[in-house]
């Protein structure tokens, strides 16, 4: 199997992304605005989601 790893923050990241190819996100540093993270979360677990 293929590990594919994506590295960004959630400030850099957080725009425009559609990320329902991954299956897991770990946050490295939380942001000051919790629903920042909340949203970057949220992006990896939406309908569309291709991974279990």
């Amino acid at each position: 199997n293929d590990i594919f790893v994506f590295l960004l923050s959630t400030r850099a990241g957080g725009l425009g992304i559609n990320l329902t190819a991954a299956d897991t996100v770990i946050f490295y540093e939380s942001d000051w605005n919790p629903t920042l993270d909340l949203q970057a979360m949220d992006r990896a677990h939406r309908l569309g989601q291709t991974k279990e």
